[in-house]
């Protein structure tokens, strides 16, 4: 059995739901633990009843260090600081678990997550390498070499050693500005050289993201996705918000233009699972209303989602965002 973790907030619900989903589909034996962030998720989740997930409510991770943290940092720098405290969570309490495996919530697998375990069965830790464009600019200098997306930690001196390095190196980070709020990922850079039994994923078809997805040729053989000559195995959706029928994505990762094939192979998919996964949300809480920004109405200044709205716009200005319509 394989075990992983995740966590986020009910602003990311669609999002950890469509990935919870596609890993049922393409993982036979596996559990995930999921830290809930705040109490709306949690009451979700709980009625929902979901196969393989256990749910943990964020206070269950929560130790004097990270409450320390929490009461005198921005609320994005905690959510940073829980991800390796959460690994130490399922460590800490379930020591029957060999191993465990981060997944960032807004990741979508395609197919079987075995070629990536089969690459080095005994490693203490796989990383994922953000794999930039090549005209990127000196792009590892601000996010890092490795994205916290997809890690596995072996219970071994090596594991536990990396994992406890992090966790301390996240507490002690500061974020002078947006610009800097990368320092979880950077202080991966120089794994291999300080721990033993890193490995860093080969396969294409892991870690396929915004950043680097338009330099791959991609195609569709029957119900399987290639990125060139191998399967994808998930996409990393960083940055993809619903506007109505649109999505919105961060011009820094992206190129200009995407290809209306990665739309059709890639964003409609997942346009289409986030869509079902809050019509089920709804059925069940009516009045949630996270995750699909419904903002095509008409507006009065002083309703909240004008505020959004006008937000919203000041970023497409600023040039940080791009609208773009993958139909319906």
């Amino acid at each position: 059995m394989r075990y992983y973790v995740t966590l986020f907030d009910s602003n990311y619900l669609t999002r950890g739901l469509v990935m919870y989903r596609s890993l049922l589909r393409n993982e036979k034996d596996f559990h995930l633990w999921v830290i809930c962030f705040d109490d709306l998720m949690y009451k979700i989740l709980t009625k929902m009843n979901l196969e393989k997930v256990t749910l943990v409510l964020l206070n269950e991770i929560e130790d004097e260090r990270l409450l320390a943290f929490k009461s005198t940092r921005p609320r994005i720098e905690y959510f940073f600081t829980c991800a390796p405290a959460s690994i130490l969570y399922v460590f800490n309490n379930f020591p029957e678990v060999e191993t465990v495996t981060y997944l960032d919530a807004d990741l979508m697998f395609f197919s079987p997550l075995e070629p990536i375990f089969k690459e080095n069965p005994n490693a203490s830790i796989f990383l994922t390498e953000h794999r930039f464009f090549s005209w990127y600019q000196e792009p590892e200098q601000k996010y890092g070499r490795f994205n916290v997306q997809f890690m596995m930690f072996r219970r071994n001196d090596s594991g536990l050693t990396a994992l406890n390095w992090w966790f301390e190196k996240c507490l002690e980070l500061r974020y002078e500005s947006d610009e800097d709020n990368y320092g979880d990922q950077k202080c991966l850079d120089d794994w291999q050289e300080r721990f033993d039994g890193v490995h860093v994923v080969q396969s294409l078809g892991a870690g396929l993201a915004p950043w680097n997805v338009s330099q791959y040729s991609l195609q569709q053989q029957e119900d399987q996705i290639f990125i060139e000559t191998e399967p994808l195995i998930f996409y990393h959706y960083s940055g993809f918000r619903i506007y109505g029928d649109k999505w919105v994505y961060l011009p820094l990762y992206c190129p200009l233009r995407i290809s209306k094939n990665i739309k059709n192979l890639i964003y409609k998919p997942y346009l289409k699972e986030m869509k079902k996964v809050y019509q089920d949300i709804k059925k069940i809480d009516s009045n949630f209303d996270k995750g699909i920004e419904n903002i095509f109405f008409p507006l009065k200044p002083s309703d909240h989602w004008h505020n959004r709205f006008m937000l919203f716009l000041k970023e497409i200005y600023k040039g940080r965002y791009y609208l773009y319509s993958v139909g319906k």
